[in-house]
């Protein structure tokens, strides 16, 4: 038995099940009592209610307020009416049927009275169609067998006895489990009001057509089954009765099929409750048999619970009630599944009220449902919504599945309120639904707040469509937007657009913020499609946007646009909403992302801050735009916007913005001021990164005083990912009629990967006001590659006043730096109007391979900045880079691109300094520097340098002055220099500044020249103007000039200073003119030339530490020491020359050497006069010189100019060995010869056709030849002076000891050669001590002729002539002669003064005995070292031991013969060969100084000596090693 307690009504859950109720109609009432009452038994008999005649029940037992009736029957049949009597003092009437019949009734049940009327039949209750209640109080009708009361006494239909009580009501039923029947209502019920009507049976199947006004209708049952009624509700119910109906079973409620798919509850106000599981055993399920079918319940609540419940439709949506009925659906642990929920408030007419709420809810069971509507809809004129009704979905561990929610608030002609708060919930199941939708929509009033979306499952997937909880107005205000909010904790989440937006699109309306839209999942994916979170208001005030997050611990994130905008027309903006995506290691894709601030008219604030980030996740990304803008007004700033990855890649598909705009009035007025671009941040740890540009600009058009804003900085960076950039990027602030700020900072690294950008730009520009300064510029990879594919811009540009062009730093330290094309490096500081600027900024390159660049540093009044190029690990290569400063510049004009600027620096700006540093070799393929001086500033200085090896190919470096500041100075630092084809170095001046100078500096050699075609100069300095040129300087212990390469210093037709011009200093130990070379210093007008000088290498290295430190500041571990002898070899046609070609002195020609100086080869030195100037003199200066194999020494001139001097100063050993110096004027000149002067020599050899020659083909005097020396020594060599039309230069000799002549050396001076007077000019050769040598035979000549003038005088001073003598009266003989005659004119007078001609010894007086030889030859220990030894001056020691003693022979250390055998070849074959030239000495023999000579009567000198015995103490070859 299951005992119900009637207090306990409302709060016990019952289950509906199907009862097949069969219909009885009866024509007549069959109401049968019993005996059981005794004599208090029920009576049935007529009587009248309310005039109308009915069957009157009467009788019964009393007992206090209760009335008791038995029947074994009780049946009313159709249009019958049956009522109980009512006495006055009954409140209750209790009947019972103790029969075994159910009760039909089709008729009228009433009560004559107020009572309340309890039926009781345990066979069953049928309620027909017909069936009508008239009862005034409540009404209870059950099947159950017993009524129980508070003392446990029952009422029962079963017992065969039972007391009757005496109290107010019973407390409860007592069902009978055995053969309980049936209860059926198929009829409208209905009691009086403010009573309850209750139907209650095991098994009930009733109508939901119930009415208790003011009361409730209930139905209880173990299964209750709701049907729909055939016949039509009552006419006389006109409007609803506030009835709430609570339908509850034990096991479960079942709606069957309905005819008209709707099961029709009546209009009331009253809530519904169907409580499937009443005691919540977990059996009750709630089930519409179609799905199609709906529950109707106009302007109801609806309050559904169950262990399982399967709904189609309900609606609880009214056209003529202020608010919606709530629906209500829940189930403990089973599912839920429904079709259409409507609880909207829907009127076409007049004010409507507020959407009712709908709660679905399941402990753990799945929900399921199709469309939910709760919004408050009007479309009628000036007729406004309420509010939408609240939708709530939780499950705790089930899924959730639903359609479209609609929770808003909409008036086509009126206000709305707001739209209802949508939330979908569940633990651990997912959540799937289509749109939802709670915003505020009016068409012409002010709309309301969105309501508040939210959906979160802990551990399942969430997917949803659009979602839309937007506030808009057509024609008014709007309010918030609604925050959306999506959570998963460990679920994926995807949805499609959703929109929290605040809009209104009519003046003056405003718009409020946005809502916010959060969406997180801690290791789930999420999905999402457009987002918008904006406020929008075309002619009034905005709101903020809303602030967007979407995040996932470990999820991939994909989302397509989203929108957190702050847009207005007329008025001010707001700040953008900020976006934030993050996932700490899945994968994010997106498409745009924007949170503007913009309007037209109005100012702005920022643009929102958006933020993407993954830790080791991939990002994918298109357009993002956190921008402030505006067209009349001030703008704020952009917002910050930051990508980062830690181990992902990093893909952006479009451009970045984050830029401030504002423009004043149109015509200029208003300010029109831009905030500072928003900052870029592009990071990842390990990932590559990609992206297409981005813009931080701050921009300010057209207001009288809008000054531009800073642009943002923008950081680009992966520790080990590559970085591609395919757009530019920009951090520019321009201005138009204010000040500029500073351009932003743009910083792109990577430490091992490569980058790869198109151009970048970060610049301050103002049209009519100053600029501040450029911003810096930083592309970085330690150890990738760089690739620059476009201009990289950081200039400062105004029409005023410009500050500092911003550095410009690109490092790749063991990669490669390579542009396109020529990409632009352009730092400057630019003024249109000529004002004084600041400085363009440095340009840093590190890398070991820099390619296809060119840089520009100026500035167009103040110092254009360094560029440094640097490598500190290895080789430096440069390809195809220029570095310049020219006269005129253009650069891109970055207020209309279409258009570029001229900037004319021809008369201001200076260039910066150029260093290029390596640790290791330099290579420079088409290099170029251009470093010039436009204005009063220097330019700057050059500098390269390199422990090893520095390469030019095809490169050239050129610094000029082209205004009254110098010209840079360049400096080459390395151990080798090699430059070729296509290179060349170029000082310059072309006004009055000082042209550069331009020093070598090499530790092992310079090499000029290879694969040069043409005559253009590898190495010059020039002047143009009226500034001296600047020098040249190599210093190097080895330099080669080859194939036809030329130095050149050059004062050009226009150079006016009268300080000297360009010097060339060549300082080496080695120097090889291998080609048609040239060096010149020359003068081509009226400023003087420069000074050549060779001189030995100068190691001009500073200590520091122990270690050679370069200027730079390089240590190098390479100790050096100066030179001390000068080598150098000269190609045929090779050419040193200093000369003058117009009225400039010519510079001179310097040999200088502290030890030796050697020139050898058919090559040329000169200084020469072409013009009016006098050629330069030649100087050497030495311990000894040798010029040999056809070297032309040459001063020369073929104009007016006089020829130079020559002067050697050697203090040991002159030799010129098949080599000419010459002084020599061409013909036609007018210019003198210049002198030649050998001053306090030693030994001077002319051997070989070496010869002194002084010529004069023109109409000036020759020059003169003076030699001062100990001895001189002519063999197969002369010293001439000989003129074609003028007098014969004069020969001066001072010498100490002797005048040796051999093999036809001639010394002569002839005049008028060419058939033209002029005498022959003087020879005086003064040798007081010593002697003239000569052989007779050997046509050795000293001559003073002449053509048609006077033959020149000869007087010699000398001890002794010897084989040579004068032969008055002729020109020559085949002898060795002395003559001085002249073909048509007199002979010169030849004094010679022989001081001593008798002081011979005779053979005789020759002593015998010579002197012992004092030295030994021994024998060279084994491993020890080979010694040296030097003898000079006029000595006779051998070259060799086993040489015959000459004259000539210079002694040479040769070591000890290594074996005997040797020896005994060589002499067996000088005993087989007496004859033979090569002949050897015998090694036994002494060598025997000569000890006296005789003179034969042809002048034949013989030595004479004893012959002695061969010195015992010298040992035989044979003995050494032995």
């Amino acid at each position: 038995m299951l005992r119900f307690n009637i207090a306990q009504l409302f709060r016990a859950a019952l289950i509906a099940l199907f009862i097949s109720i069969g219909s009885q109609k009866s024509g007549f009432a069959q109401v049968v009592p019993d005996d059981t009452l005794g004599a208090e038994s029920s009576v049935l008999g007529n009587g009248r209610v309310e005039g109308d005649a009915v069957q009157m029940i009467e009788g019964g037992a009393t007992r206090g307020g209760n009335l008791f009736h038995s029947f074994s029957e009780f049946n009313i049949g159709a249009r019958e009416e049956v009522y109980f009597a009512n006495p006055s003092i009954i409140d209750n009437i209790l009947s019972r049927v103790t029969g075994n019949s159910l009760s039909t009734i089709d008729g009228v049940l009433g009560v004559d009275g107020s009572a309340n009327l309890f039926l009781l039949n345990p066979n069953g209750i049928m309620f027909g169609p017909e069936a009508q209640l008239d009862i005034k109080g409540s009404f209870t009708a059950s099947t159950a067998g017993s009524f129980g009361f508070e003392n446990g006494e029952e009422f029962s239909a079963v017992a065969s006895e039972t007391s009757l009580l005496s109290v107010s009501v019973p407390l409860g039923l007592q069902l009978n489990t055995q053969s309980q029947g049936d209860l059926t209502n198929a009829a409208f019920l209905s009691v009086g009001q403010g009573e309850n009507l209750y139907l209650i049976g095991s098994q009930v199947s009733t109508s939901v057509q119930l009415s208790a006004p003011g009361g409730t209708a209930q139905v209880l049952g173990n299964q209750i089954e709701l049907i729909d009624r055939e016949t039509a509700t009552p006419s006389s119910r006109n409007s609803p009765d506030d009835t709430e109906l609570i339908v509850q079973a034990t096991e479960g409620i079942t709606i069957p099929d309905v005819s008209d798919d709707e099961l029709r509850f009546l209009d009331d106000s009253g809530d519904i409750q169907l409580v499937a599981d009443a005691n919540t055993d977990g059996i009750g399920n709630l089930r519409m048999v179609d799905v199609q079918d709906s529950l109707r319940a106009s302007g109801r609540d609806i309050d559904i619970s169950g262990v399982n419940i399967t709904l189609g439709g309900v609606d609880t949506s009214s056209v003529n009630l202020e608010d919606e009925g709530d629906i209500s659906i829940s189930t403990i642990s089973d599912d839920i599944r429904t079709r259409d929920l409507d609880s909207s408030s829907d009127l076409s007419s007049g004010d409507i009220g507020d959407g009712g709420a709908i709660t679905i809810s399941s402990t753990s069971g799945n929900i399921s449902t199709q469309s939910l509507n709760s919004s408050s809809f009007s479309f009628s004129d000036q007729a406004d919504s309420g509010n939408g009704g609240a939708i709530t979905i939780s499950s705790t561990s089930g899924n959730i599945s639903t359609q479209s929610l609609n929770s808003s608030s909409y008036s086509s002609r009126g206000q709305t309120r707001n739209g209802g708060d949508i939330t979908l919930s569940s633990i651990s199941g997912n959540i799937s639904t289509q749109g939802l939708d709670s915003s505020s929509y009016s068409f012409s009033e002010d709309s309301g707040n969105g309501g508040k979306i939210t959906i979160s499952s802990t551990s399942g997937d969430v997917r949803t469509q659009y979602l839309d909880s937007s506030s808009l107005s057509i024609g008014g205000y709007s309010c918030l937007g609604g925050s959306i909010i999506i959570t998963s904790t460990f679920g994926n989440i995807s949805t499609q657009s959703l929109n929290s937006s605040s809009l209104t699109d009519n003046f003056p309306w405003r718009s409020e913020d946005g809502g916010d839209i959060t969406i997180s999942s801690t290791s789930g994916n999420i999905s999402t499609q457009d987002l918008n979170s904006s406020s929008i208001s075309p002619y009034g005030d905005i709101g903020e946007g809303g602030a967007i997050t979407i995040s996932s611990t470990s999820g991939n994130i994909s989302t397509q646009t989203i929108r957190s905008h702050s847009d207005s027309v007329t008025e001010n903006g707001r700040n953008g909403g900020a976006i934030t995506i993050s996932s700490t290691s899945g994968n994010i894709s997106t498409q745009s992302l924007s949170s503007e601030s913009e309007s037209s008219y109005g100012d702005t604030e920022n643009g929102g801050d958006i933020t993407i980030s993954s830790t080791s996740g991939n990002i994918s990304t298109q357009w993002l735009d956190s921008s402030s803008v505006t067209y009349i007004g001030n703008s704020g700033n952009g917002g910050d916007i930051t990508i980062s990855s830690t181990s992902g890649n990093i893909i952006i598909a479009e451009q970045i913005s984050t830029r401030s705009e504002a423009s004043g009035a149109s015509g200029g007025e208003g300010d029109g001021k831009s905030g500072d671009g928003g900052a870029v941040t592009i990071s990842s740890t390990s990932g590559d990164i990609r992206i297409q540009g981005a813009r931080s600009d701050s921009n300010a058009h057209r207001g009288d005083s809008g000054a531009g804003g800073n642009g943002g900085d923008i950081t680009i960076s992966s520790i080990s990912g590559d970085i591609t950039n395919n757009q530019r990027l920009f951090s520019n602030s321009r201005s138009s009629r204010g000040e500029s700020g500073n351009g932003g900072a743009i910083t792109i690294s990577s430490i091992s990967g490569d980058i790869r950008t198109q151009g970048v730009d970060s610049s301050s520009f103002s049209y009519l006001g100053n600029s501040a300064n450029g911003g810096s510029l930083s592309i970085s990879s330690a150890m990738g590659n760089i690739r620059i594919l476009d201009n990289l811009s950081s200039f400062s540009l105004a029409s005023s006043i410009s500050k500092a062009g911003g550095n410009i730093s690109i490092a790749a330290e063991e990669g490669s730096i390579a542009g396109s094309e020529g990409s632009l490096l352009f730092s400057s500081s630019v003024s249109d109007s000529g004002e004084i600027t600041s400085s363009g900024g440095e340009v840093m390159l590190h890398s070991d391979h820099v390619a296809d660049l060119n840089i520009i540093t100026l500035a167009s009044g103040g110092r254009s900045g360094d560029v440094y190029l640097q490598s500190l690990r290895n080789d430096l290569t440069i390809n195809d880079l220029s570095v310049v400063t020219t006269a005129q510049v253009e650069i891109p004009d970055p207020r209309r691109p279409e258009r570029t600027i001229t900037v004319d620096l021809r008369n201001i700006g200076q260039s910066g300094n150029t260093s290029l540093v390596s640790l290791r070799n330099i290579e420079l393929n088409n290099f170029s520097i251009q470093s010039d001086a436009n204005g009063r500033q220097g330019a700057g200085n050059i500098s390269i340098e390199s422990p090893s090896q520095i390469t030019f190919n095809n490169s050239q470096i050129n610094s000029s002055a082209n205004g009254s500041g110098a010209a840079g100075n360049m400096r080459i630092d390395a151990a080798r220099l090699s430059l070729g084809e296509g290179d060349r170095l170029l000082a310059a001046t072309s006004a009055a500044g000082t042209g550069g100078t331009i020093t070598i500096n090499t530790t092992e050699s310079v090499s000029l020249g290879e694969g040069v075609k043409d005559s253009a100069p590898i190495i010059s300095v020039e002047a143009s103007g009226s500034g001296r040129p600047g020098n040249i300087v190599i210093n190097t212990p080895n330099f080669v000039l080859s194939e036809t390469a030329r130095i050149t210093a050059t004062s050009t037709a226009t150079a006016t200073n009268p300080d000297g011009g360009g010097s060339i200093d060549l300082n080496a130990n080695q120097m090889d003119l291998a080609g048609t070379v040239g060096i010149f210093a020359e003068t081509q007008g009226q400023a003087p030339g420069g000074i050549l000088t060779l001189q030995p290498y100068q190691a001009n290295l500073s200590s520091q530490n122990g270690n050679q430190i370069l200027d730079s500041g390089i240590a190098s571990d390479v100790v050096l020491s100066s030179g001390s002898s000068f080598d150098l070899t000269l190609a045929e046609n090779s050419l040193i020359s200093a000369s003058t070609s117009c009225n400039g002195n010519c510079g001179g020609l310097q040999v200088l050497a502290p030890e030796a100086f050697t020139i050898c080869g058919p090559g040329r030195l000169a200084v020469e006069s072409s013009g009016s100037g006098p050629a330069g003199n030649i100087t050497a200066t030495a311990r000894s010189l040798t010029l040999a194999d056809e070297v032309v020494l040459s001063a020369s001139t073929i104009g007016e100019g006089n020829a130079g001097d020559i002067d050697f100063n050697i203090s040991d050993q002159l030799t010129i060995d098949n080599s000419t110096v010459e002084s020599r004027t061409a013909p036609n000149s007018t210019g003198q010869g210049g002198n030649i002067n050998v001053n306090d020599a030693g030994l001077v050899s002319l051997l070989n056709g070496g010869n002194f020659t002084l010529n004069s083909e023109g109409t000036g005097e020759g020059g003169n030849f003076t030699l001062a020396a100990d001895a001189l020594t002519l063999d197969s060599s002369q010293i001439t002076a000989i003129t074609q039309s003028s007098n014969g230069g004069d020969f001066t000799f001072n010498l100490d000891d002797a005048l040796l002549l051999r093999n036809g050396s001639l010394i002569s001076t002839e005049a008028g050669k060419a058939g033209a007077a002029g005498n022959g000019g003087s020879i005086d050769i003064n040798i007081p001590n010593g002697f003239i040598i000569a052989v007779p035979e050997e046509n050795s000549d000293i001559r003073a002729n002449a053509f048609e003038g006077d033959g020149g005088n000869i007087n010699i001073a000398a001890r002794n002539l010897l084989g040579i003598a004068f032969r008055p009266g002729i020109s020559d003989t085949p002898s060795s002669d002395i003559t001085s005659s002249s073909q048509f004119g007199s002979s010169g007078t030849v004094t010679i003064d022989e001081l001593n001609p008798e002081s011979l010894q005779l053979e005789d007086d020759l002593p015998v005995e010579t002197a012992p030889a004092t030295v030994a030859r021994g024998c060279r220990g084994q491993g020890s070292r080979t010694g040296s030894f030097v003898s000079t001056g006029r000595g006779g020691l051998p070259s060799s031991p086993v040489d015959a003693l000459s004259a000539n022979t210079i002694w040479q250390d040769l070591a000890p013969l290594e074996s005997l055998e040797e020896s005994s070849v060589i002499l067996e074959s000088a005993l087989e060969n007496p004859n033979k030239e090569e002949t050897a000495l015998n090694m036994n023999e002494p060598i025997i100084e000569a000890q006296g000579w005789q003179l034969a009567a042809d002048g034949t000198v013989t030595l004479l000596a004893e012959h002695a015995e061969p010195a015992t103490h010298l040992s035989q070859a044979n003995m050494c090693g032995s």
